[in-house]
């Protein structure tokens, strides 16, 4: 029972927490403010949702007390998960699941027990971001041939590469459309197309999208076909694909003979042996007590 006290009060809290980070401007200070053309500081301060007034300070205070080799690697993978959260308001959230952990540990009376919630505290998150980065790069590879087959006609047919790239973005979506995407704002506004083309290989963290730009990038520094770069790549991912697919299958065998092995052959076993073994009991009593 304090067991689940205790979950419940840290589940309400974390919640709570997340809510108030979350939550938007009021209506009707939203309009006032508009109505009356500036506010003062002061209640532009009172305004502010509790994310900037005080969680933002406090997770920044955390991010210069981390070590910079974990937030250069918590940053990576932030980005490679999609940013699903600001990096200083993650960090914040693990640190208070962790603090939590251990308070609901306490709670239990039994010093191991503090251990073991604030372990479950500190991985959790950090899980939950690995978890969705991995999903991101498996959805990015999935959905990589096909957008390569789409940009090699589109080059092919005489569109440049920034025309190829944004017909790609429109026509695919989920997180490589949304690479490509981001890729094509940044070339937008200024950035150096090659630059910006190398920053889509490497920030999802897919190999294969990162095997294929460079070879385009070089392409276009040489003055090479870009057209006969990606049909090269796009055979090579091709390949590559086939023997991913081919492995897969090979690894199929030995998982099923391990699930026979455990579940199905002692169901059999039970079946067909036990009623001969009782069988036997039931006549070597016979014979013991006659």
């Amino acid at each position: 029972m304090l067991l689940l006290i205790a979950l419940t009060s840290f589940a309400t809290i974390a919640l709570g927490v997340l809510a108030l980070a979350q939550r938007p401007l009021a209506p009707a200070r939203v309009r006032a403010r508009a109505l009356g053309g500036g506010a003062s500081a002061e209640m532009v301060a009172t305004d502010r949702p509790f994310s900037q007034r005080m969680a933002r300070p406090l997770a920044g205070a955390l991010l210069r007390a981390m070590p910079h080799r974990w937030l250069r690697s918590l940053e990576t993978t932030m980005v490679a998960a999609g940013e699903p959260l600001d990096i200083g308001f993650f960090v914040l959230l693990w640190v208070l699941a962790a603090a939590g952990g251990v308070f609901v540990g306490l709670l239990l009376a039994v010093w191991w027990s503090a251990l073991v919630f604030g372990g479950l505290g500190v991985y959790l998150p950090l899980f939950w971001l690995r978890r969705l980065a991995d999903n991101r790069r498996k959805a990015i590879s999935r959905a990589l041939p096909d957008a390569i087959d789409m940009l090699v006609t589109c080059v092919e047919a005489g569109l440049g590469l920034d025309a190829a790239l944004v017909r790609v973005g429109e026509a695919t979506d989920g997180p490589l459309a949304a690479e490509i995407e981001r890729t094509m704002q940044e070339i937008a506004i200024g950035r150096s197309r090659q630059e910006a083309l190398l920053d889509l290989g490497t920030r999802p963290g897919v190999r294969e999208l990162d095997s294929l730009i460079r070879p385009v990038v070089q392409a276009e520094r040489s003055g090479v076909s870009i057209g006969t770069a990606l049909r090269v790549q796009a055979d090579d991912l091709r390949v590559r694909r086939r023997q991913r697919a081919q492995e897969t299958a090979q690894k199929i065998a030995p998982k099923m003979t391990m699930a026979i092995i455990l579940f199905f052959v002692p169901a059999v076993m039970l079946v067909s042996v036990a009623p001969a073994m009782f069988s036997l009991i039931d006549f070597f009593s016979d014979g013991w007590s006659g």
